[in-house]
Parts: C-alpha cells; sequence; structure tokens
C-alpha cells in the first residue's frame, strides 16, 4: 500500500516536471521565433533605409 502510494506520488512529480518543462521549451522557442522575426524585420527596414539615403 505504502509503496503504490509512493509510486502514484512519484509519477505525478514526473508529470508535473515533465509538463513544466514542455511548457518552458515552448515559451523559450516562441521566444526565439518572435526574436529573429523581430531582427530581420529591423535588418530589413535598415537596409531599405540606407538604400534611400544613397
Amino acid at each position: 500500500m505504502l509503496s503504490a502510494k509512493s509510486a502514484s506520488m512519484r509519477l505525478r512529480a514526473i508529470h508535473a516536471r515533465d509538463s513544466f518543462a514542455d511548457r518552458t521549451s515552448e515559451l523559450t522557442s516562441l521566444q526565439l521565433y518572435y526574436t529573429i522575426e523581430r531582427r530581420s524585420c529591423d535588418h530589413h527596414s535598415r537596409a531599405s533605409r540606407s538604400h534611400f539615403d544613397e
């Protein structure tokens, strides 16, 4: 009885940790995506601006 309880608790802890890791990696990938998008947009605007200056 005690071992089954500890096993279920361990399973729950592992599940919680995995879901937390998934959420964190999801947020990180979203941040990376937005950062890359913003950088490419800045690069494009900067390139067009320098082209107009010439």
